[in-house]
């Protein structure tokens, strides 16, 4: 029901003129409460989008009123909100690892080939790096990464603890026959390392396979050092981020490939009869470091 009432304005000026103005004002009646829309705008397919593009809750929110006001509805219709986004957002996540999951149990593998690295990753925040460990499963039907646990430190014991749970969290524990990882001494470590603490935990013998792609960067090192270019421990070496930078400026057409030539086996002659003297000996004498690769040779 509309309601008409008059107002009465007075105005006064230096003159002493006084005016009296009446209007009539057209109210309508307020309700005291919003009507606030009910239609969900949100989906697993959204929502799965959004997390790739590390869209905000809150740009989340500008987005999706965008989006609809540009194919012409109404933003009171439906429910766009932080709040309710937030929820959504997380009640799908769960959803999808409980999905996930039970796809992977009726697989009922028999055995498995659990895989770990750390990596120093961004923060939610992105304001400081955490020490975060991917925990992944080989089997002959699948490959599955479990989790991606946050740790303390890199220690042995800490991430023998993070992989033996997430294991434990996802029914492996008595499946895991075989380790892959990194030649690190919190990795290989005869007491205090990851492989040693984690097979104790396990209670039974485990397959351990060294991950072997490191050697490689011995070798460079080696390389480095011996030609006295340079030789550092820290991960950003100032001649590879020039050649990162000059990379792009390279005439790919006019690349010479450097092949073994008559001077570059002269030249390596004395150094390769060293090292494979040096590598019969140790095979055998049965004398290899840790027994690195025995289930390996033949």
């Amino acid at each position: 029901m509309k309601h008409t009432s008059n107002v009465e304005i007075a105005s006064s000026s230096n003159s002493d003129l006084s005016m009296n103005i009446s209007y009539n004002i057209l109210q309508e009646p307020c309700s005291s409460v919003a009507m606030r829309g009910r239609t969900l705008i949100v989906n697993r397919r959204l929502a799965a989008a959004m997390d790739k593009c590390k869209v905000s809750d809150r740009n989340a929110v500008h987005l999706l009123s965008a989006c609809v006001e540009s194919l012409s509805l109404n933003p009171m219709d439906y429910v766009i909100n932080r709040s309710s986004i937030r929820r959504a957002r997380q009640q799908y996540r769960k959803d999808t690892v409980i999905n996930i999951q039970a796809e992977f149990e009726q697989l009922n593998v028999n055995f498995a080939v659990v895989h770990w690295d750390t990596k120093l990753l961004p923060s939610v925040t992105e304001i400081e790096k955490q020490d975060r460990l991917p925990v992944i499963v080989k089997t002959l039907l699948t490959e599955q990464l479990l989790g991606v646990p946050l740790i303390p430190s890199g220690s042995g014991k800490e991430i023998s603890n993070a992989v033996f749970n997430t294991l434990e969290k996802w029914g492996l524990v008595d499946k895991v026959q075989t380790f892959v990882f990194d030649t690190t001494s919190f990795n290989t470590g005869r007491f205090n390392g990851a492989c040693t603490l984690l097979e104790m935990k396990l209670g039974h013998n485990i397959l351990f396979l060294a991950c072997g792609h490191h050697i490689f960067e011995l070798v460079l090192q080696a390389a480095m050092s011996s030609v006295k270019l340079y030789s550092s421990s820290d991960p950003d070496i100032p001649l590879f981020k020039t050649f990162k930078a000059s990379f792009p400026k390279i005439n790919s057409q006019n690349i010479s490939n450097y092949g073994t030539s008559s001077e570059l086996v002269e030249l390596i002659a004395e150094n390769r009869k060293e090292t494979l003297l040096f590598c019969l000996r140790i095979l055998k004498n049965n004398q290899e470091p840790r027994h690195d690769y025995t289930v390996f040779r033949t």
